[in-house]
C-alpha cells in the first residue's frame, strides 16, 4: 500500500486502496490490470461485472478453464478485454506468419521462439557452441527452409524460393498498433483487435501444460489438458463458451 502511494504521488493522481471504490466509481471507463497471474480472474472478473474496459498483462490466467469463465463473463457484459501480446504485432512476427501461411517452409518440425540466443555461438574460451547437435543436422531440423530473425533482422532460405541462399526480404508489413492502442481503439470505435482470444488461450495453455510438467516430471501433451477441459464441460454445462 505504501509502494501504491508513493508511486500515485510521483504521476500526481488519486491514490485508493480499495479496489470496489475503484471499480464502482462512474467517472473511470478501463482499468489496467498488473497482479500476479494469481489475482487476475478474481480483478478481472470483478472489473468487467462492474462494466469496466480491461487491459491486462500476459498470462490471462493459469488454466484455459479460467480464461474461459474470464472471456464468457467479459463478452456477457460487453466489455472490451485486451492481453499484451506485443510480439504479436511486430513486422518481423507478421513476416514469420506469412512464410509459414505460404508454405515456404515445408511442414514445421520445430519452432523455437527465444528473445535472446547466442546457442549458435562459442562462448568465449570455449571450442563449442551449446545447441545440440541435431539443431544443425539438415535431416532432423528442417524440410525445405529456415527463418532467422535476429536484432529484427529477417533472413530467410527456403527451396521454394531459388537456391537456397540466404535472402534478406524487403517491402514486409509494418508493425501493427501495440495491444493498447489496439486495445483503446477496439473500446472506443469498435476496431477489432488482431490479437484474438485464441491466441490468449493458446498463450494460457502452453504455460499450464509447463506447470503441469514442472509437476509431475514429465512431458506433457496438450492434447491432454484440451481433452480434460472437454470433459469438465459435458460434465459442467455452466462453463461453455
Amino acid at each position: 500500500m505504501e509502494r501504491g502511494r508513493k508511486w500515485a504521488k510521483e504521476l500526481g493522481v488519486p491514490f485508493e486502496p480499495d479496489l470496489q471504490s475503484v471499480l464502482a466509481n462512474p467517472s473511470i471507463d478501463a482499468i489496467v490490470v498488473n497482479t500476479p497471474t494469481n489475482l487476475h480472474k478474481e480483478i478481472i472478473l470483478a472489473a468487467a461485472n462492474n462494466k469496466k474496459h480491461i487491459f491486462t498483462e500476459k498470462v490471462l490466467a493459469f488454466s484455459v478453464k479460467d480464461c474461459e469463465e474470464i472471456f464468457n463473463t467479459v463478452e456477457a457484459q460487453g466489455v472490451k478485454l485486451m492481453v499484451s501480446l506485443p510480439r504479436l504485432t511486430k513486422d518481423y512476427y507478421l513476416y514469420a506468419k506469412k512464410v509459414v501461411d505460404k508454405g515456404w517452409l515445408g511442414k514445421l518440425t520445430m519452432i523455437s521462439c527465444r528473445l535472446a540466443h547466442n546457442g549458435a555461438v562459442p562462448s568465449k574460451g570455449e571450442t563449442q557452441d551449446w545447441l545440440p547437435a541435431q539443431f544443425f543436422d539438415k535431416e532432423q531440423c528442417g524440410t525445405e527452409g529456415t527463418l532467422l530473425i535476429e536484432d529484427e533482422r529477417i533472413r530467410l532460405k527456403s527451396s521454394q524460393l531459388g537456391d537456397e541462399e540466404w535472402i534478406h526480404p524487403e517491402g514486409i508489413d509494418s508493425s501493427l498498433p501495440m495491444p493498447l492502442e489496439q486495445w483503446a481503439a477496439f473500446i472506443k470505435d469498435g476496431t477489432v483487435p488482431t490479437i484474438t482470444k485464441e491466441d490468449v488461450i493458446h498463450l494460457t495453455l502452453i504455460n499450464e501444460a509447463a506447470a503441469l510438467s514442472d509437476q509431475e516430471s514429465r512431458r506433457i501433451e496438450l492434447t491432454e489438458i484440451v481433452k480434460d477441459q472437454e470433459n469438465t464441460r459435458v460434465k459442467d454445462p455452466s462453463i461453455l463458451g
